[in-house]
């Protein structure tokens, strides 16, 4: 398949929609951390929910048998690659060195610690000076892009050999697990930054994440299935009959509503203390989520409710989609700037005071919006272009 292959599929607008409140939620989680926001609001689910979204669209885009080389790892890098690296100089421009630089390892790591974040490969180091160096949150983009090196093998596996692949992605998964609870590696703590965690085995690695994107793999797959989405579609159709356009939609509502029910319970039942290990406890919570993840992802790509249609599809939702990437690199820089300005004697009397919290995070949210526009239409475009060796 070409790389302008997604040109001649029908856009799943629903899911472009979806991935700007995603981002948001991951805003609001470290707006709280950094007291800008009254709440802490986890989005440990956003991240995995932009896993599976990457298995679901790139099984969507790449579904036939021709064999992926070259030209799908340039264009999967030209798309991550550029805005990383940006926010990246970014942070290097507008904070000093500590907010940064490993805070317990050696000072001579700086330059193979840099070097891990440019070629994306800082998630395969469980040690936080590593992984969480520099612009913490592009942990992730580096676990996508390790996603990308291998999905031309997982998507012919789950074609031909579904059932093994998810035993053997399970396996790798537990393997290193209890590799981690043998070795008795803590959990993260910030006081701990230069030795192996678990945190950094379970929740950052790769590996331990590819059952979550297998999934968007599998379900992805499940959607190109003719003769499946016809079913649905016949259900879809059958519904509407009885109250024309509000019958669909009706049923859409009713389908994510229950999984979101299925999925904070699911988060209420793994919050407590079960028998199992803390690394384990996540491991099985993440493959749960991940499940429930991928039908909502499903649902929102049937497009057949005003959910997806008029909601995820408005035009509003899909720049906010577009700009989810630049809006999940820039934000955390971007805090850390005006936290750092809050704590400053000089500038925080004339800036900070009498305004309240959210009003800041607004004011946050908003610069980090108008530099993520920016960066998608001047600067990612262009050198996508360019990496890609296209006009």
């Amino acid at each position: 398949m070409t790389l302008h292959s997604l040109a001649s599929r029908a856009r799943l607008n629903a899911l472009t929609g979806a991935r700007g409140p995603a981002a948001l939620l991951v805003f609001a989680q470290h707006a709280g951390e950094a007291g800008f926001l009254p709440f802490v609001f986890p989005s440990s689910l956003a991240v995995s929910f932009f896993f599976v979204l990457s298995g679901f669209v790139l099984a969507y885009v790449y579904s036939d048998d021709t064999p992926l080389g070259f030209r799908f790892y340039r264009a999967r890098f030209a798309r991550i690659w550029p805005a990383t690296i940006l926010s990246t100089l970014l942070l290097l421009l507008i904070l000093p060195h500590h907010f940064y630089l490993p805070q317990q390892l050696p000072h001579w790591t700086t330059g193979w610690i840099l070097l891990t974040v440019i070629i994306l490969f800082q998630s395969l180091i469980p040690i936080p000076d590593f992984y969480f160096a520099f612009n913490a949150v592009t942990w992730s983009i580096s676990v996508e892009w390790c996603f990308y090196l291998v999905f031309p093998i997982l998507n012919r596996g789950v074609r031909s050999r579904t059932i093994m692949t998810f035993i053997c992605v399970a396996i790798l998964g537990v393997v290193l697990t209890l590799v981690s609870i043998q070795l008795q590696l803590p959990a993260f703590n910030s006081a701990r930054l230069a030795e192996p965690t678990w945190h950094g085995m379970v929740y950052i690695n790769p590996a331990t994440r590819l059952f979550e994107f297998v999934m968007g793999i599998f379900v992805g797959q499940l959607w190109l299935n003719q003769a499946l989405r016809l079913r649905i579609v016949r259900i879809f159709d059958a519904v509407k009959q009885f109250n024309l356009a509000l019958g669909e939609t009706c049923l859409e509502s009713f389908l994510l509503f229950s999984l979101i029910v299925i999925l904070c319970f699911f988060v209420q039942i793994f919050s407590s203390d079960l028998s199992l290990s803390a690394p384990l406890q996540l491991l099985v919570f993440q493959w749960i989520s991940s499940i429930i993840l991928a039908c909502i992802v499903f649902v929102l790509a049937l497009g057949r409710g005003f959910i997806a249609k008029n909601v995820m599809s408005h035009p509003v939702m899909m720049r906010l989609g577009e700009l989810s990437f630049g809006i999940y690199l820039f934000h955390q820089p971007i805090l850390n700037w005006c936290k750092l300005q809050r704590s400053n004697a000089v500038t925080q009397p004339g800036i900070f005071v009498g305004l309240p919290q959210w009003a800041f995070a607004i004011m946050i949210l908003t610069v980090t919006i108008v530099l993520s526009a920016m960066s998608h239409d001047w600067f990612e475009k262009p050198a996508r272009r360019y990496l890609r060796g296209s006009s």
